[in-house]
């Protein structure tokens, strides 16, 4: 049960997102707590970042398609801009999302 509602296990692999239509609120908490995490882990410039930070941008983009794959509109919400319309994610990263998840998605099909 505690798994269920914790990031950490999906960023571990360990268990996926919840797929479950009664599990949708639980989605959206999810889905909210990996943008923050995001937000506060993700360097600046793509350059600025430890090694351990590209390893969690290089993870992150496989664990938004499998987000999408249950509920595009909460993968959208991870990485939708602010109330202002400016993007609260590096620039850099938005970037590689674009590139990268046309070649991530195929490879899960």
């Amino acid at each position: 049960m505690r798994n269920r509602y914790a990031l950490e296990p999906i960023l571990k692999s360990e268990v996926g997102w919840p797929s479950a239509p009664q599990d949708r609120d639980v989605l959206y908490f999810l889905a909210e707590t990996f943008r923050e995490r995001l937000i506060r882990h993700l360097p600046a410039s793509k350059e600025g970042g430890s090694a351990e930070a590209r390893q969690f941008a290089h993870r992150s983009k496989a664990l938004l398609v499998s987000l999408a794959e249950i509920s595009l509109e909460m993968a959208q919400l991870v990485v939708a801009s602010d109330e202002q319309g400016l993007p609260v994610l590096p620039g850099w990263y938005l970037a590689e999302i674009v590139r990268d998840l046309p070649r991530l998605v195929a490879a899960r099909e």
